[in-house]
């Protein structure tokens, strides 16, 4: 299993007062090796179908974003004998949630360089020791040429929790090309091909989520344990309860009403079915109703949210658009889900004919 750098303190290459520096911010993060990335993939990959089963000790770990109430409900009413624990030697199944996991590795940020956000993923980074730097002469001496205020980066360096130096390899060649010094700096650290995850500030259930999931893939392999996925219990949960049309109907009346209790009502319907069985009609509610989009507290209902807006199967008419139009909707859903038109004809015939106060049209037809 490869190793992950933890506590590195993330570096970026900027030009200061005509000279090449290196300044940092104080943000802590880690660094994920390609290789671990991709074996965490394909452990969730092999877990789709796999399925909670009777005698077994399970942990709902900190990838899940299944709500506790659900599932223990689940093991009540089947009348399971499942244990729960939070140790890795003492459980033999845990569940995770993917969409949650591909979150950490499909974050966006602001490339100065191509004025636009661009998608973090794998890159070439040089990783340097940081007693390896300040036990270096050269280093010293550009702490001391520096001409801006050194507390923010003199702090860092030698804070205890920055064991690693971290710069992308480009922006290394960029250091060295205006300054060839620096050169003799790459020779302290090495190269790794990976990708860096970032603590969030403050957040303490955050960065424990971090730290479990960057010892993920080492203890599966370790104590050979079973993975359930947070859909699979989910539509375990849910089974039986299926938006059809005559469903997708009654629920689009109960959105479209003024009586706030039959929004609460429809949302924890949608909420509470199965999500294959009925994602066409879920998908035509959530892009017809806005408030459907919003930010909700009810944790059984952000399991919706998060299977279908942008970080996963990026099912979500953009915001900005309001109450979408039907042609918006129609060349929307050509674009994103083309595999679900067939099925979501009769919701946006449905739909029109609402909004016209008629049932003129009978059908649409794709050429």
């Amino acid at each position: 299993m490869n190793k992950v750098y933890k506590d590195l303190q993330i570096s970026n290459a900027t030009t200061h007062s005509g000279k090449q520096t290196l300044l940092s911010w104080k943000q802590y993060t880690h660094i994920i090796p390609e290789s671990t990335k991709k074996e965490i993939y394909s452990i969730i990959q092999n877990a789709k179908d796999n399925k909670l089963t009777d005698d077994s000790i399970v942990y709902r770990s900190p990838l899940s974003t299944l709500p506790p109430y659900k599932l223990k409900s689940y093991i009540t009413d089947n009348k399971l004998n499942i244990k729960t624990a939070r140790k890795w030697e003492k459980i033999d199944t845990v569940i995770i949630d993917e969409i949650f996991i591909n979150q950490f590795f499909e974050k966006t940020r602001w490339d100065w360089r191509l004025k636009q956000y661009v998608k973090d993923g794998i890159e070439e980074l040089v990783v340097i020791p940081t007693e390896a730097l300040l036990d270096n002469s050269k280093f010293k001496q550009h702490l001391a040429s520096n001409q801006r205020p050194l507390n923010d980066l003199e702090y860092t360096i030698e804070s205890p929790k920055c064991t690693h130096f971290i710069i992308k390899e480009n922006e290394f060649q960029e250091m060295i090309n205006a300054n060839p010094a620096f050169a003799e700096l790459k020779i302290l650290g090495e190269v790794i091909r990976g990708q860096t995850l970032e603590k969030e500030h403050g957040s303490k259930p955050l960065t424990d989520t971090c730290d479990f999931l960057l010892d993920f893939a080492n203890n599966i392999s370790s104590y050979k344990t079973k993975i359930i996925l947070d859909s699979s219990v989910n539509n375990e949960i849910n089974k039986g309860l299926i938006i059809d049309s005559e469903v997708f109907q009654n629920l689009y009346n109960m959105l479209n009403s003024t009586d706030t209790s039959n929004y609460e009502m429809a949302k924890e319907i949608i909420a509470n079915c199965e999500f294959d069985a009925s994602k066409p009609y879920i998908v035509a509610l959530y892009n017809i109703f806005p408030e459907l989009r919003k930010s909700t507290i009810n944790k059984n209902y952000k399991i919706v949210q998060k299977i279908l807006d942008k970080s996963s199967l990026n099912i979500c008419v953009s915001a900005r658009y309001g109450t979408p139009t039907f042609d918006h909707l129609l060349s929307f859903f050509g674009e994103k889900c083309p595999e679900l038109l067939h099925d979501l004809m009769p919701c946006l015939v449905y739909h029109i004919n609402k909004i016209l106060k008629s049932s003129l049209i009978k059908e649409i037809t794709l050429h």
